[in-house]
């Protein structure tokens, strides 16, 4: 990578580490004791709630199956700054867990980047990557480059394993990039695993939450159609974001996402073109309209796992809103029907244990 690209990544990286005051002697100390051990790589420490939710829940997952394990958690930007110093103390007898998310591809460059780096790195390793979307823009500049570049990683016979969240993104590596069958998984964004007892709220009023990056392609226009319309119905709406106000560091984490839960239980209904929106919603029992965005990830993710649900509608437009808008927001007692969700990470959770008890690869 440009060097000139790598000095600024590395001071922002520090910047957040800084900013959220992450005592790395901790993590050292960690690092010192032991092998074998679980290490979670990649998570954030920055404004995405929807990232956070799902480092919550890959923790949660690996201590709730491996009880027996040291799990150790290694946040993006505090790898980016001690790099040197963490490699020294993962050993070859590590398994190493990549977090997830929707970061694969090169609409998100520099964290397909981080990726595709540790592979590498720790190509002696057992490494898993927990639930991605990968998407690989035709119109940008980087198309052919991260593309041959993923292809050459599996040419080289690196040896990982790649959980895909939807059926898009699954297809794309077996068919695409060529990654063997047998290293690929197809299971529900982890985040849906998340338990937690939550408090349902009275909900009165309408949740609007939109994006304002790269990945949006829902119009202007169409939120403000969509605003207007419940304006007409005299409707309370509050609009609010899955992206804090501030960084985020591992310790306010739980907090900051118990607090998103208790915003979404006070809605009567969601409205958003955010996959983690969505992923709140069920988590908190909360119908949702969602609209898709660049990637697909939440079409890809619906069609995949949640197309049966009663209480999450995709639309496409504001006809398609309009007819569904009425169910949505009479919609009660929704449950959260997730049996079969977790029930899909056998076949995950049973190779893991192999590889525990033989070779890791």
């Amino acid at each position: 990578m440009n060097v000139k690209r790598i000095i600024p990544m590395y001071m922002k990286a520090l910047y957040k580490v800084k900013r959220t005051k992450y005592d790395v002697r901790i993590l050292m100390k960690e690092l010192s004791q032991g092998s074998n051990r679980m290490i979670l790589v990649g998570t954030p420490i920055h404004k995405n709630m929807g990232d956070h939710l799902i480092a919550l829940a890959e923790k949660q997952f690996l201590e709730k199956n491996y009880s027996d394990k040291q799990v150790i958690e290694i946040p993006q930007d505090v790898y980016r700054v001690y790099q040197k110093q963490i490699d020294k103390k993962i050993y070859c007898d590590d398994y190493i867990f990549i977090s997830g998310g929707g970061w694969l591809g090169n609409v998100w460059e520099v964290d397909d980047q981080f990726i595709r780096d540790l592979i590498c790195r720790f190509s002696n390793n057992y490494i898993l990557i927990f639930p991605q979307t990968i998407y690989f823009d035709k119109k940008k500049r980087n198309y052919k480059k991260i593309l041959t570049e993923w292809r050459n990683i599996v040419e080289k016979g690196c040896k990982f394993k790649i959980c895909f969240r939807e059926k898009n993104s699954y297809e794309c590596a077996t068919e695409v990039l060529k990654i063997a069958v047998d290293r690929c998984f197809l299971l529900p964004d982890i985040a849906l695993l998340y338990e937690k007892d939550i408090v349902q709220a009275n909900k009165e009023k309408i949740g609007l939450i939109f994006r304002d990056d790269v990945e949006s392609i829902m119009s202007v226009e169409l939120r403000k159609e969509v605003m207007d319309y419940l304006k007409r119905l005299n409707l309370k709406q509050d609009i609010f974001s899955t992206i804090s106000d501030s960084l985020v560091g591992v310790n306010r984490r739980e907090e900051k996402v118990l607090g998103l839960f208790s915003k979404f239980s006070e809605c009567r209904c969601i409205v958003t073109d955010r996959l983690h929106a969505m992923i709140f919603s069920i988590l908190t029992r909360t119908p949702c309209i969602v609209f898709d965005n660049l990637t697909h990830k939440i079409s890809g993710v619906y069609e995949t796992w949640l197309n049966n649900s009663n209480s999450i509608f995709l639309v496409k437009n504001m006809q398609e809103f309009k007819e569904v808008f009425d169910i949505a927001y009479k919609c009660s007692n929704v449950k959260r029907e997730d049996s079969y969700l977790i029930e899909s990470y056998t076949e995950l959770i049973s190779s893991i244990n192999t590889d525990l008890r033989g070779d890791k690869i």
